[in-house]
């Protein structure tokens, strides 16, 4: 039974409740026997529900009766995706707060220490959560505790058949949940017409390109670290090395400044940037995005690498594709002013309706099959709503590095590029 269909019957019952009452009283009148008041309810698993459903009943109540929901998400879509909660429960009142993971923890831990609680559900950036909330202790709540609805903790209903590789602490599995599973290639971008044989990172090493590779900034969290760490784990270190000594790269971390450079053709050759509105624009057709190759996982390496999904592509050792979860959540956090609220949200997002709402919140885009989100979800009765070409393949093997286990190679190569690069 779907979240949607017990609203349905509880409101068919507030509606009915009156009605009841007073045929119970005429007929214990009638009968002479005082019984129960109009009105009583049976005991939680006595009336025939299952516990879930008891529990979402007396949650719903409690969350009304708290009437808000404060969440913070890191760009717009996912502030209309989490609206439509309150269209789910509208009374309810949600507001939601566009905070980057950046500004997050520059923020909201500093708040709290201060005894300030003023968000109930992180939503900006599982790799935040991951490598920045969860080390401290002192952020964020136990998430997967909160979590109850059968059809969100059952392992089958997520792509890879395993719930636990959603979380994005290995190690405990209860805090932060990547519930987005994007296939996407690790990839640069070439200017055309300024690069018009670049098609390997090997070519970057041609002389004509030293000081026109222009890279968000390895030595930190983002585009720059997820690009190098998988150079270093197919290609080695002394690659690495190689490439960012080399090339006398322009490094920077203004992320539309390194998209217009790239179009201008000062920069020939790009890792990381924000070319979106440049794309929307039409200003960006001499720009190709070029995948690079993975293969077979080094042995030195392959007990610290994690395959995922899907199906039994995670017994694999030889790398297909990479999975991006962008950014993420949703995480519960330490005191949230509005407890059931959070409670209730968490379960609501992570149902087929929930995703769904959040995938109908993207962007979209349009093939000869359709128009699709240009996003995609863990849950597998939503990937017919996703980009056909962003969907993960049942029985390929991947590799993410929004995962635990594999951020600690991550911070390796961080590590390497500021040995390399200086701090």
């Amino acid at each position: 039974m779907s979240m949607s269909t017990v609203r349905g019957i509880r409101a068919i019952r507030v509606l009915l409740r009156p009605l009841l009452a007073g045929l119970v009283a005429v007929i214990l009148a009638a009968c002479g026997s005082s019984g129960e008041p109009p009105g009583s309810v049976s005991p939680a698993g006595t009336s025939g529900q299952a516990d879930w459903q008891v529990e979402l009943e007396q949650l719903v109540q409690a969350a009304e009766q708290e009437g808000q929901l404060v969440v913070t998400v890191f760009n717009t879509n996912d502030r209309n995706a989490v609206l439509e909660f309150g269209k789910a429960y509208p009374q309810i009142e949600v507001e939601v707060q566009i905070l980057t993971g950046r500004d997050f923890v520059v923020r909201v831990p500093a708040e709290m220490q201060s005894g300030i609680f003023s968000f109930d559900v992180f939503m900006s950036g599982s790799t935040t959560g991951a490598t920045q909330l969860i080390p401290t202790g002192n952020v964020l709540e136990d998430t997967r505790s909160q979590l109850f609805l059968p059809e969100v903790i059952d392992d089958s209903q997520w792509v890879g058949g395993d719930f636990g590789d959603y979380w994005a602490d290995d190690t405990t599995k209860r805090y932060v949940i990547n519930h987005r599973v994007d296939a996407a290639s690790n990839t640069f971008r070439v200017n055309r017409t300024v690069a018009p044989n670049v098609r390997t990172v090997d070519d970057w090493l041609q002389p004509e390109f030293r000081g026109r590779v222009c890279l968000e900034d390895p030595r930190t969290i983002g585009g720059g670290d997820t690009f190098f760490t998988v150079v270093m784990i197919f290609r080695g270190e002394d690659f690495v090395r190689r490439v960012l000594t080399e090339t006398q790269p322009q490094i920077t971390r203004d992320l539309r400044q390194l998209a217009n450079d790239t179009v201008r053709g000062s920069c020939a050759i790009t890792v990381g940037g924000s070319f979106t509105e440049l794309e929307a624009q039409g200003v960006a057709g001499d720009v190709e995005q070029i995948s690079t190759s993975f293969g077979a996982i080094p042995e030195a390496l392959r007990d610290r690498v994690k395959i995922i999904c899907c199906g039994e592509g995670k017994q694999k050792t030889v790398v297909e594709n990479s999975v991006s979860g962008g950014p993420g959540g949703p995480a519960l956090l330490r005191n949230a002013p509005h407890p059931n609220a959070a409670k209730l949200f968490l379960n609501w997002f992570l149902t087929r309706e929930g995703q769904e709402a959040y995938l109908n919140a993207q962007s979209t885009v349009t093939t000869p099959e359709g128009t699709f989100a240009a996003n995609c979800v863990g849950r597998v009765d939503t990937q017919h709503l996703c980009d056909p070409a962003r969907r993960p393949d049942p029985q390929g093997a991947y590799i993410g590095f929004q995962w635990a286990s594999n951020i600690a190679l991550r911070d390796q190569a961080r590590e390497l590029a500021q040995d390399i690069l200086g701090r």
